[in-house]
């Protein structure tokens, strides 16, 4: 069965023939941050208190994700039983 593609053109094949498709997820830590404090770019680029908040959570987010990237690595090598990976 021919499948049209657009353009007026046609594609006969299977649909084993096509690439496997991988979804990408942008992840934008700062835009989360600034909707999570409420304080828009102009802000933390006008305002030293609102730049030192953004700050802070900007290290905190990447620490947690540091550490929850951690964790997944030594689960990946030592196992779920290991000592280093406590179940809670």
């Amino acid at each position: 069965m021919s499948l049209p593609i657009g353009f007026g053109f046609r594609w006969s094949g299977e649909a084993a023939d096509l690439p496997r498709t991988q979804e990408v997820m942008v992840q934008r830590p700062l835009m989360r941050i600034l909707a999570f404090l409420n304080i828009s770019i102009d802000q933390v680029c006008n305002d030293p208190i609102a730049r030192s908040k953004v700050a802070c959570y900007y290290r905190l987010q990447k620490s947690i994700d540091r550490q929850m990237e951690l964790t997944e690595l030594e689960q990946q090598w030592s196992g779920v039983d290991s000592v280093y990976c406590k179940k809670r």
